[in-house]
């Protein structure tokens, strides 16, 4: 035939004979050039409290365009673009030859609340002062709200009241638990009876008019 298919890079002759007998031989070449950009892997991110958007290191050779396409999302004008929403993101380069390299992107969410709890006593006179109990995991910070200051495991409270502590954790993330202190402070009313004693009774048992069998004496 007067044509040849090949897919494979060489060189070829070819030999036409004409009807008189005369032959002619040529050789040409077949090339290819399937160079493909150089795209190395993309490290991974991760959304938090702290960063709240995520920009891929793409490092890269000579190409001559680009595309992203990922979850609701394409890109081809910004080869590092600024990602919000966790996903699968695709970045493909595309040389003059149609030969393409592809890398993945992933993007993760962890945006976890800090869990704790607190607890104290309330106060009294025996107790005039309290002690927060605070129990969370490890690496979280607290603050107390009421007066934006940051506490400790055993902060004192002297006074009643409602106390909020907000707790932030390593992601930045945070959350808070409120709780009231009471008081009693009320005092016992004491009423002694009076006594008069006089030679007929020298001498009598002193005591309060209400006994409260709440309440211990000391005379």
């Amino acid at each position: 035939g007067n044509t040849i298919f090949s897919n494979i890079s060489n060189t070829y002759e070819v030999k036409a004979i004409a009807n008189n007998g005369c032959e002619a031989t040529a050789t040409f070449s077949i090339s290819m050039d399937t160079l493909r950009p150089t795209l190395t892997p993309i490290a991974p991110a991760i959304l938090t409290c702290n960063q709240l958007s995520a920009t891929p290191n793409v490092q890269t050779s000579a190409f001559d365009q680009f595309k992203w396409s990922g979850p609701n999302f394409s890109d081809s004008t910004n080869l590092r673009p600024v990602f919000t929403f966790p996903g699968n993101y695709v970045l493909t380069l595309i040389n003059d030859n149609g030969c393409a390299s592809s890398q993945t992107y992933l993007v993760t969410e962890d945006k976890s609340k800090p869990i704790f709890s607190v607890t104290a006593q309330d106060l009294s006179c025996k107790m005039p002062e309290s002690t927060l109990n605070l129990a969370g995991n490890n690496g979280q910070t607290y603050k107390l709200t009421n007066n934006n200051q940051t506490i400790q495991n055993g902060y004192k409270i002297t006074n009643p009241g409602t106390y909020t502590i907000q707790a932030v954790n390593s992601l930045g993330c945070d959350s808070s638990v409120s709780i009231v202190i009471k008081g009693n402070f009320d005092k016992p009313i004491i009423q002694p009876k009076p006594i008069l004693l006089n030679c007929k009774i020298p001498a009598l048992w002193a005591s309060d008019i209400i006994i409260d069998p709440r309440l211990s004496y000391t005379w």
